[in-house]
């Protein structure tokens, strides 16, 4: 050995030389036993980045010389499968060799370098993962090349220094002294048989400056799949590992819980006395279990148990929670909001999320609250999401700023309000007011003659309202649709801008308006109205105002009591009249009834009460006048054409077609008048004709 080479032609210097001969081969013995290799630990992804666990992986190892083009040294292969959590552990040097021999390499004459190439399938289809530099020289490695080292050069500079420790200074030829710290201290790293141990201060891996008694920090090239602390078990097994943005804690598969000899991970209590022994966090394969102790006991910040998982900053500053269980057993307020995960023992209440508390009685019995500043005040209560109300028992608010303020009430939605008992509100800004009441809807859109503040309101004890801008007071009433409304009980309005305010009416289509007045009205169509109790209008522009009146068709009104309109432009304006056709009207005339199409010369009217009439375009086809003939009578104009019976063109008054026929009866005809003819049946069924004076037989 170049030491023992020196030793001898520096005899005279013997007694410097002992010390560093005793520390290197010291650190030799540590290094000579260690094998030709170096651990390599890894996480197997798939191209979309997910692990890739519990599958046979093939990879290729290359080292390289001077930078990640330099000259392949190196190369062997690995057949290895990686474990549930993707990770994968190799010994570099032991692999099976494809290229060059491990041992000769010369890990201290220059830049070595990484190479790593995977197939994920398990075959040889390597894919290049990258090459990167050792920052770290395998030290076990490199000692053992130091046995064949020797001093074969020329420098001067680069010879054994001789030595000499005086107290607590260390003296070395052709350099300065360099002090050493008391050497009898046990304050500092001590060894003790095979253990090492480090008595006061703090300890910085990876830092000059440590924030506890042990710090160990990564450097800027760690990526986030390389560990920076590790723990591993005898087989090798990672079992504790710590990365850039977390911790991991690997527990072997179909396992029990850390207790015993089995695999897990638990956080328990600890005393001075033997046999206590209290978990309080336990992690096994089919549950995570945190145990907080409900009587007393201080926790980390105040004077109650809990649990917390919170943020890290260099800053010595209070960090944000990022999961949080507290236990209160007394009357607590929190205001400003805080992140909360809090058991409240007193209420037997749980809150999450961004927790606020008002006052102590803002928490109901058996309460759940959960999201942003969301309140379950009642008893047996919910409120979840953000700003969330629930002020009475069983009520239970979800969504956006929704409020559930009456017993056993639901609102769900953005803003969305249940204010009666038992009621639910669904949607935007829709309201249940009424008791048993449900509004489901929303706003109605400007597109759709939307105006401010037209929402979805059901007023009316258990009444529904369904759609936008839809809205009921009556009680059980029903309104479906935009702006469709019901003011009275049992009333029911479906369709676009229907209005239904009389009892028990129903206004379907468009545009429909029954008024307040209008009990049992019914409209179906467009823009009918109804004025007159049980009263009807289908179509359009129909206007009912007649008690128990029908209106059919087109621009009819109906003013008479038991009056009917069936037709277009037509009215039935006398009680118990009725108008059929176009443009004819009864023309407030009780009783009568008008057929017909007078569309080419304006409106018909009849001119008397109980009076028929047939009208044609062309002009009057006949009519009954109770003011010229006797009751049940039929009047047919000389001045308005003839009457044919199996003719469509006559050309008398009356004109009968084939034959006609009188019934023979066995006396004449009392009163008669002249013209009057009737078959005597007396006088074998002879035409009799009165002349004015006697009856004369035909033949």
């Amino acid at each position: 050995m170049l030491i023992f080479h020196n030793f001898v032609e520096n005899h005279d210097v013997m007694n410097k030389s002992i010390l560093f001969l005793a520390f290197v081969l010291y650190s030799f013995s540590v290094f000579s036993q260690a094998p030709e290799a170096f651990k390599y630990q890894a996480v197997a992804r798939d191209a979309n980045g997910d692990i890739v666990a519990n599958q046979a992986v093939s990879i290729r190892i290359g080292i390289m010389s001077d930078s990640i083009n330099g000259t392949e040294l190196y190369t062997e292969e690995h057949q290895v499968t990686s474990n549930a959590f993707g990770l994968i552990a190799l010994n570099i040097g032991m692999g099976n060799p494809i290229n060059g021999y491990f041992s000769v390499i010369d890990w201290g004459t220059a830049d070595h370098f990484l190479k790593v190439e995977v197939d994920i399938t398990g075959g040889t289809d390597y894919q290049l993962m990258g090459v990167s530099q050792l920052l770290s020289v395998p030290y076990a490695l490199h000692a053992k090349t130091a046995e064949n080292t020797d001093d074969a050069d020329a420098d001067p500079q680069n010879e054994i220094q001789d030595m000499q420790l005086s107290g607590d200074t260390l003296y070395m030829s052709g350099t300065d002294p360099v002090f050493l710290e008391n050497l009898s201290d046990t304050s500092y790293w001590e060894k003790s048989g095979e253990d090492l141990y480090y008595n006061t201060g703090k300890v910085g891996i990876g830092n000059i400056t440590s924030n506890g008694r042990l710090m160990v920090m990564s450097d800027t090239a760690t990526s986030a799949d390389d560990v920076i602390f590790s723990v591993l078990n005898s087989s090798g097994d990672t079992v504790f590992a710590v990365y850039q943005e977390g911790v991991r804690v690997y527990i072997p598969e179909n396992q029990a819980k850390a207790a015993g000899n089995k695999g897990g991970f638990a956080v328990g209590g600890f005393s001075p006395a033997k046999g206590m022994d209290q978990e309080f966090l336990m992690v096994n394969e089919d549950s995570v279990r945190v145990y907080i102790k409900e009587d007393g006991g201080a926790k980390a910040t105040g004077n109650r148990g809990g649990f917390a998982v919170g943020g890290f900053s260099p800053a010595k500053v209070p960090t944000d929670y990022y999961f949080n269980i507290e236990y209160t057993d007394s009357t607590e307020e929190i205001r400003p909001s805080k992140p909360r995960m809090l058991w409240y023992p007193q209420k037997e209440a749980f809150l999450t999320g961004r927790v606020l508390i008002e006052s102590v009685d803002s928490v109901g019995l058996n309460s759940f609250a959960t999201g942003h500043e969301s309140k379950a005040i009642g008893d047996w209560s919910q409120a979840l999401g953000y700003q969330c109300r629930s002020a009475e028992d069983y009520a239970t608010s979800l969504g956006y700023k929704s409020e559930a303020r009456a017993l056993n009430s639901y609102a769900l939605g953005d803003s969305s309000m249940a204010i009666g008992e038992g009621s639910y509100a669904f949607g935007y800004r829709s309201t249940a007011t009424g008791q048993g009441a449900i509004a489901f809807g929303t706003e109605r859109i400007p597109a759709l003659g939307g105006l401010l503040d037209d929402y979805t309101v059901a007023e009316g004890d258990y009444s529904f309202a369904v759609g936008m801008g839809a809205k009921t007071t009556g009680m059980g009433s029903i309104s479906i649709g935009v702006g469709t409304q019901t003011g009275a009980i049992g009333s029911v309005s479906l369709g676009f801008d229907c209005v239904s305010d009389g009892a028990y009416c129903a206004s379907i289509g468009s545009h429909n308006d029954i008024y307040s007045s209008a009990s049992f009205g019914f409209a179906l169509g467009t823009m009918n109205e109804i004025s007159g109790n049980t009263s009807m209008a289908v179509g359009a522009h129909n206007n009912v105002s007649g008690q128990a009146s029908i209106a059919v068709g087109t621009y009819n009104t109906v003013s008479g009591l038991n009056s009917a309109v069936v037709g277009f432009h037509s009215e039935a304006s006398g009680g118990s009249s009725m108008a059929i056709g176009t443009f004819v009207s009864t023309n407030n005339k009780l009783g009568s009834i008008i057929f017909g199409d007078a569309s080419s010369i304006g409106t018909t009217y009849n001119s008397a009460d109980n009076q028929f009439m047939v009208r044609a375009i062309g002009g009057y086809v006949f009519y009954s006048d109770p003011a010229l003939l006797e009751l049940n009578s039929v009047y047919i104009s000389p001045l308005q054409g003839n009457v044919g019976i199996g003719v469509s063109s006559p050309e008398r008054k009356l004109h009968i077609r084939d034959v006609m026929r009188l019934e023979p009866r066995l006396t004449a005809p009392s009163s008669p008048e002249a013209g009057d003819m009737y078959i005597d049946a007396t006088s074998g069924n002879k035409l009799k004709v009165y002349d004015g004076f006697t009856w004369q037989s035909c033949w």
